[in-house]
């Protein structure tokens, strides 16, 4: 923004000097209308130089137009004369150097905007400044970007049912009940037999 205000009132300098050319060959005053010229291009290059402000776009096309200026002062000031008559004469000599100015003038504008065109439109200050906010965005956006934290968990042992032991005799087809039926079983009976013994023992005590 600055910069832009430098550059804005820099303008100010090459239009007083149009306007003084203006009125400098109103006046027939030809060779004040060439300091014009060139004083106002120099003090403008030397206004931008000690502002330290970039060169704007149309650098190449103002220098177009002072050579112009120029060329026509060097015409008026040395390119023509009135003869005795009241006639004007056309010197070749004054017409060459009008001609040389501006050619030269024209040729330096074009490739100034050429070399601009090719340039990178930004300074190196500019440059620092891109450079410090494109970092500080990447640090801005690393320290906000969501993290995930893994946590490995060591997973214990499943442990797995075991059976409840069977007698190695069980056998689905054969006893379709489990073990310990038949066991209870087993144990009446034995109890069944002792009751017979005890009887069979007292009727024996008896006879």
């Amino acid at each position: 923004m600055a910069n832009d205000i430098k550059s804005g009132i820099g303008y100010i300098i090459p239009a007083a000097a149009i306007l003084g050319y203006v009125l400098a060959l109103i006046g027939e005053q030809f060779l004040l209308a060439i300091v014009f010229a060139v004083a106002g291009i120099l003090v403008w290059f030397l206004y931008l130089l000690v502002m330290e402000s970039h060169l704007p776009r149309v650098t190449g096309n103002i220098i177009i137009l002072f050579s112009a200026l120029l060329a026509v002062g060097v015409f008026f000031a040395f390119g023509w004369e009135v003869d005795m008559f009241g006639g004007v004469t056309v010197r070749p000599e004054g017409s060459l150097i009008a001609l040389l100015v501006f050619l030269f003038g024209v040729m330096s504008g074009i490739l100034f905007n050429r070399d601009r065109a090719r340039q990178s439109e930004l300074t190196e200050e500019e440059k620092t400044l891109v450079k410090q906010a494109l970092e500080k965005s990447q640090t801005d956006a690393a320290a906000t970007e969501p993290r995930v934290i893994v946590v490995k968990q060591e997973s214990k042992p499943e442990k797995k049912e075991e059976p409840s032991p069977q007698a190695p005799y069980y056998s689905p087809a054969m006893m379709p009940y489990p073990a310990d039926y038949y066991d209870e079983e087993e144990d009446e009976d034995e109890y069944e037999e002792e009751e017979w013994e005890d009887e069979d023992y007292e009727d024996e005590e008896e006879e």
